[in-house]
């Protein structure tokens, strides 16, 4: 996916609910993927990647790095 269907995919899940319009918490968990799916874009994670956890719902939030930047630029 290029930047702009990315942020087009990110908008949609901030649209549907699945991602939260609130700023995520100072502190962010960062490690390797276990092959999770993006709560952003909704594309797996590839394994041995880097994924963010985010606990800012019910459950953890899993997104690529990229996505991540992308939600928080969209919440600005």
């Amino acid at each position: 996916m290029n930047d702009d269907e990315l942020r087009q995919a990110i908008r949609n899940s901030l649209e549907a609910g699945r991602l939260p319009r609130r700023r995520p918490p100072a502190k962010i968990l960062a490690s390797r993927s276990n092959g999770n799916v993006c709560d952003g874009c909704g594309r797996p994670i590839e394994p041995a990647t880097i994924e963010y956890e985010v606990d800012v719902a019910a459950r953890p939030l899993r997104l690529h790095v990229r996505c991540f930047d992308i939600w928080r630029d969209e919440l600005s």
